[in-house]
């Protein structure tokens, strides 16, 4: 199952910088599914089997919420680094390389 979060997590952190949000609904459909059925087929009973889909349908969709902050991060980021750029060019004299 650790193996399933992972990928479902890092699936859901690249969709957010592909795709919209939307995107998530049938992510979150076909893992909560394909987790349920396999932990049903393991032997597990009904309501924690169900449990499980849950948790693991939930995770991409953490993913994508980091996803989105580490994008407004490095947007941030490239923002702040270009008016310090502006900045010191402005303050040069002109002529001056």
């Amino acid at each position: 199952m650790v193996q399933a979060v992972i990928i479902g997590f890092l699936t859901g952190a690249v969709v957010s910088w592909g795709l919209r949000v939307w995107a998530l609904i049938p992510l979150t459909f076909i893992i909560f599914l394909s987790m349920t059925c396999y932990h049903l087929y393991a032997g597990q009973p009904l309501l924690p089997a169900i449990g499980n889909g849950l948790l693991a349908g939930f995770v991409p969709q953490l993913g994508y919420a980091f996803g989105l902050a580490i994008e407004g991060v490095l947007l941030a980021l490239r923002r702040h680094g270009k008016s310090t750029v502006d900045r010191v060019a402005a303050r040069k004299p002109p002529g001056s390389h």
